[in-house]
């Protein structure tokens, strides 16, 4: 497995293929235990291989208006991030973040702003389509959004796996850009990751 402390060069951000499917699926699993197992009363086991045959069925059949980059280092993936049309009318948005991970030994090297930047250029288009997210207010995913212009737009209680925790919605409007606005440093980090320095 590729490690981090080795050139940044070399990281690569492309679409998604089917034959990536095990490896996003695996960072599917590993990146959402950490980030959001220690939120949950009750955490489901992982479903290595249906989460797999999920992604696979996304990246051979498609689905209109959906997209999903991977982050590849060397032999390995190491992030990914699936985007497209919006699935919430009352979001009031044209397009959405559906899910973003890396891998937590990844995290903190820019692997997510370099998958956000592509996925977001791609389905928001040259006049920024209007865009949202949905996450926790828990998790520190929050400063990312906040520091690439992310307004929170929503806030409600939910049952997360058993434990109350807050739901929220980042919106940028039509017109609005997407990319870092903060110094470099502050709050660039993917999901579940803690701010960390190098």
């Amino acid at each position: 497995m590729t490690k981090p402390g080795q050139p940044t060069e070399a990281l690569q951000i492309r679409l998604a293929h089917a034959a990536d499917a095990p490896a996003i699926a695996s960072v599917h699993i590993e990146s959402s235990h950490q980030a959001y197992a220690p939120l949950a009363a009750v955490w489901p086991a992982a479903d290595l291989v249906r989460r797999a045959e999920s992604w696979r069925r996304f990246a051979t059949e498609g689905a209109t208006g959906r997209v999903a980059f991977v982050a590849h280092f060397s032999d390995q993936v190491v992030g990914f991030i699936h985007a497209g049309r919006a699935r919430r009318v009352e979001a009031g948005a044209a397009t959405e973040v559906f899910v973003i991970h890396v891998l937590p030994i990844w995290r903190g090297r820019g692997v997510g702003s370099a998958l956000w930047s592509a996925a977001c250029a791609h389905v928001r288009g040259p006049g920024f389509s209007s865009m949202y997210v949905d996450t926790l207010e828990e998790l520190a995913s929050c400063a990312f959004y906040e520091a690439r212009g992310g307004e929170r737009t929503e806030r409600r209680p939910i049952d997360f796996h058993g434990a109350r925790r807050t739901h929220v919605t980042y919106s940028w409007p039509e017109g609005h850009g997407h990319e870092l606005r903060a110094p470099p440093g502050a709050g660039a980090f993917p999901i579940g990751a803690k701010p960390q320095h190098y």
